[in-house]
């Protein structure tokens, strides 16, 4: 990763953070992993809620800013849940930007072990997903009633391939309350055809006692950094392309 992008995303991270509750003690059943589906390797990075390469302090937040060698894609990535999000089982996977010289497949994930199910038979899941790509994007939401991290033994909604440049989609599903503890796992898999195409993307689920859905947007992501990572990324891919 160059200087100048680092201080891009470091700068941008910074004013998200600003907007977030100071936690003591980090949430080690909050993970990221982002794996190449080119190489074979799994997973290319891996980062759990209080790691050394997670970027900020406040548990129920992991934060990635990596590039993923051989490769050369870089990732800036933020997962979101408990205690940040409230009480209630959420899980909020955000993807400031994804782009970088070579083309493919990433999949991107984010899992949270240890919630506790409402007291009804049956729960309302709800989801929704919503960004720009230059590529194509899909998706889908999993929980696990025997509280395995990325587990996907149930699925709660798949949203299929969405292509850009725009694409959002939300859904409420209702499925037989799951035993707790349980987990939550979001996948997203990205596909940029051309060098230096630009993905970002807000994933979200979580269990309600009813059907509202709920916002992507946990990191209050402002438009004013989204437009910086957009225009940085879209200079350098015309750059790639003389």
């Amino acid at each position: 990763m160059s200087h100048t992008t680092r201080n891009h995303i470091v700068r941008f991270l910074i004013l998200a953070g600003l907007l977030l509750t100071t936690a003591l003690h980090a949430d080690a059943g909050l993970i990221i992993r982002v794996d190449d589906l080119s190489t074979g390797l799994t997973p290319d990075i891996e980062v759990a809620d209080g790691d050394l390469d997670d970027l900020f302090a406040p548990a129920g937040m992991v934060t990635v800013a990596q590039t993923i060698l051989p490769n050369g894609q870089t990732v800036s990535i933020s997962a979101v849940s408990v205690p940040l999000t409230g009480p209630g089982p959420k899980l909020d996977l955000v993807s400031l930007a994804i782009s970088g010289p070579t083309t493919g497949t990433l999949r991107i994930s984010a899992t949270n072990t240890g919630f506790i199910s409402p007291l009804t038979p049956d729960t309302v899941f709800s989801s929704a997903i919503g960004g720009t790509t230059d590529g194509s994007i899909s998706a889908a939401a999993y929980i696990d009633s025997g509280d395995g991290e990325f587990a996907t033994s149930t699925l709660v909604h798949d949203y299929g391939t969405m292509f850009g440049p725009d694409f959002s989609d939300s859904s409420t599903d209702l499925l037989t309350t799951p035993g707790s503890p349980f987990s939550m796992t979001l996948v997203v898999d990205v596909t940029h055809d051309d060098p230096f195409d630009v993905t970002s993307f807000d994933f979200v689920m979580e269990a309600n006692d009813d059907d509202i859905v709920p916002e992507p947007g946990t990191l209050v992501l402002s438009i004013a950094g989204l437009a910086m990572f957009s225009t940085f990324y879209a200079r350098r891919r015309r750059a790639g392309r003389r």
